[in-house]
């Protein structure tokens, strides 16, 4: 089912087969003095009562206290012992408690997985004990110089770090998060690897699917033509495929194995090539509304990596050049503006928030650049 928004911080979705009213909505964090501090914190979880009158007073109610006191959370329910004070709380128990109760659940599965494992490999060991009022500044840059000493990527375990030190101060556990240090993360300036030319996908399209696994083309499709996600191409199913408007409806996707709605709720409709519109209709012949189009020969829904092992076979037996499904949606994108396509179209049909958010899956490939010196020639 496509997700409601009623514009008062709740939504309806569906989860596993079945509806489910969220609550979830933005709020300003404060410094201890009570003042705006430039930050934004994130609510999100299911509505208490599952009615969707509860859901909507639920949710008024809780952003209404969000804009009283900075926070959304009740007090009582995430301040420990009243002879305990919030500075001898330790970043573990912090994690195990108020982190996991109150945030972990509002994030995609496998954000929660990421987030687990990174704490498991490091943060643990680094800061675990620690107090969450000794975190500093100068904290980042000691779990930087660790990381970078031991060859690890910086980028993900230190916004994990800073993400846990924005909740604790959301929970009121500490009164200000320490600043993140400006450029300890370096800036990508460059795009890495360009996606696929047209006449590469185009053959690829045309080879042969490995082992009888002709699903992975409708998967290519869904991604070189239309854009989708490899999580939202395995949660698609026929009655989102509408053929008279010659569009395709993209209202959920798996993360993991979990069905949930489309990242940062991304809705969207898509215009299908001829190509996809042939392919989606051999799939959606003889199938219930509810059935799933990309599916193994035993009915089942391919995980994210079986359907990358037979891509990256697929691209192999192909002849072209390997890449990742995601550069699927970068070819998408980049091919839609080479042609000369409305911007503002190219990202509502990618479901990008902003003109902004959609320039890094634009590339300049070599071709582009030589055509645009070509055109300036006499």
């Amino acid at each position: 089912m496509k997700a409601k928004k009623l514009g008062h911080g709740c939504k309806l979705i569906e989860r596993n087969g079945r509806d489910c009213w969220v609550i979830e909505f933005r709020y300003d964090l404060r410094d201890a003095s009570g003042k705006k501090n430039g930050q934004r914190g994130r609510y999100r979880r299911d509505a208490t009562i599952q009615t969707k009158e509860h859901a909507a007073r639920e949710a008024i109610e809780l952003m209404a206290r969000a804009v009283e006191t900075g926070s959304p959370f009740d007090p009582a329910t995430i301040t420990k012992a009243a002879d305990e004070p919030a500075s001898a709380l330790k970043l573990a128990d912090f994690y195990a408690d108020d982190f996991a109760k109150l945030y972990m659940p509002g994030y995609r599965k496998a954000t929660r997985v990421r987030y687990e494992a990174l704490w498991r490999q490091r943060m643990r060991d680094f800061g675990g004990h620690r107090a969450l009022s000794s975190f500093t500044t100068m904290t980042y840059r000691e779990y930087h110089a660790e990381l970078s000493k031991a060859g690890v990527k910086v980028k993900g375990p230190l916004n994990f770090l800073r993400t846990l030190l924005r909740a604790a101060e959301g929970c009121g556990k500490i009164a200000t998060a320490p600043v993140f240090p400006k450029g300890l993360i370096p800036s990508q300036k460059r795009k890495v690897g360009d996606p696929p030319e047209p006449e590469e996908i185009d053959k690829l399209i045309a080879s042969p699917a490995p082992d009888g696994n002709d699903w992975i083309i409708l998967a290519e499709l869904l991604a070189f033509d239309a854009g989708l996600r490899s999580g939202e191409v395995r949660a698609l199913e026929v009655r989102d495929i509408r053929f008279a408007a010659h569009k395709v409806d993209v209202v959920r996707a798996f993360s993991e194995d979990e069905l949930c709605d489309c990242k940062d709720g991304d809705e969207r409709s898509v215009y299908m090539t001829a190509r996809l519109e042939a392919r989606l209709r051999e799939a959606c012949t003889g199938k219930l509304p509810r059935a799933r189009l990309v599916v193994l020969a035993n009915g089942e829904t391919p995980t994210r990596q079986r359907i990358l092992t037979v891509l990256y076979r697929h691209m192999r037996l192909a002849g072209v050049s390997a890449t990742t499904f995601h550069r699927g949606r970068h070819a998408f994108i980049t091919e839609l503006l080479r042609v000369g396509a409305n911007p503002e179209a190219v990202r509502l049909m990618s479901g990008h928030d902003s003109l902004e958010d959609l320039q890094p899956y634009a590339h300049a490939t070599e071709r582009d650049k030589r055509s645009a010196v070509a055109a300036l020639r006499r």
